[in-house]
């Protein structure tokens, strides 16, 4: 069972420094297929507004953008290696900030090219700097049945956010036995009824994992976290959205975490006469070296390995009588003995 808890600290937080955090919400924008096989949904989420000097303003300052992306497709025979060309340009008042993502898709961050100079000292928000239109650049021409994408450029114009109901000051993600725990904490609330924390695996689906219930309004930092279980290897993300009272939805923050359970590493048999299996390989896990109890190293450029993403197979009919020490590239070692 998933739950959620708050804590809170009462007193006086302060933050030193230019640093400024900026929260913003999400667009989206598509592109459909010559043919119409497939379409490339993409959305945008411009998370940080990053300030990058702790000096006093007298002259502005200097500053770039931080932009979460998803790229999915649907339908069929879409690109399996990609696009040819995905990037895009935000603009700030008059200046365009070019920006890159990958043309293989998928959920990431990405961040302005170059930094950008704001002529005033006023606070790093989507307002002061007129954040307000976006658009991408896309091609494919790898199709060879003729359904592409013609090079075009598309608009993908962020939504201008009101003042936020949280200040949102960071978040952590960690697993642990199976666990993943995502933590997170305000400075302080307005009008915040619940958060909404929802999580996608490789299956590129959204699933609502918990509802929490926020502080309401309060000028004090409170802390929240919630235990999701995860019960397969692979890529997931955790996303933070603040709900209002008056049902407006803000997001907060996204992260993700490379979930690989360890797995136990064990020989079968133990002792052995002709043959044994190292069992629990990580996917991509190599013997790097086998040892005597004598720390004699054997030639393994010379055995006989089979191995697949959670064994390895090693005849045994070269080696003496002995106990032996197998090392694996991930840094885990097991013994057995030959009789």
């Amino acid at each position: 069972m998933v739950k959620g808890y708050k804590l809170q600290i009462k007193g006086l937080s302060i933050l030193i420094g230019i640093f400024i955090h900026v929260q913003f919400s999400f667009s989206q924008c598509s592109v459909r297929s010559n043919k119409g096989d497939y379409t490339v949904e993409i959305s945008l989420s411009l998370i940080d507004v990053n300030v990058l000097s702790s000096a006093p303003c007298p002259n502005g300052y200097n500053y770039n953008v931080d932009i979460e992306y998803n790229v999915t497709y649907t339908g069929t025979n879409f690109p399996s290696n990609g696009l040819d060309n995905l990037n895009g340009n935000l603009t700030c008042g008059n200046t365009n900030l070019f920006f890159h993502v990958p043309s293989t898709g998928g959920v990431g961050t990405t961040t302005t090219a170059q930094n950008y100079i704001n002529q005033n000292c006023q606070n790093a928000s989507p307002q002061n700097l007129n954040c307000n239109t976006a658009t991408l650049n896309i091609s494919y021409y790898g199709g060879g049945d003729g359904d592409d994408i013609p090079y075009q450029t598309i608009d993908c114009p962020p939504i201008i956010p009101s003042a936020l109901d949280v200040s949102f000051l960071y978040s952590d993600l960690s697993v642990d036995a199976g666990y993943a725990t995502y933590s997170w904490t305000t400075a302080s609330e307005k009008n915040a009824s619940h958060f909404l924390i929802e999580r996608m695996g490789e299956n590129q689906n959204w699933v609502l994992v918990d509802t929490v219930k926020a502080s309401g309004s309060s000028d004090q930092e409170s802390h929240y976290f919630i235990d999701d279980k995860i019960y397969t290897e692979g890529v997931y993300y955790y996303k933070l959205r603040e709900v209002d009272n008056n049902g407006d939805t803000t997001f907060l923050d996204l992260k993700h975490i490379n979930y690989r359970p360890e797995r136990n590493l064990t020989v079968v048999p133990n002792p052995a006469t002709d043959k044994v299996k190292i069992l629990g390989i990580e996917k991509g896990d190599k013997v790097v070296s086998i040892t005597t109890a004598n720390a004699q190293q054997i030639d393994i450029n010379s055995l006989e390995l089979k191995a697949n993403d959670s064994t390895i197979q090693l005849e045994l009919s070269e080696f003496q009588k002995g106990v032996y020490f197998i090392l694996l590239s991930s840094g885990r070692s097991v013994k057995f003995v030959k009789i």
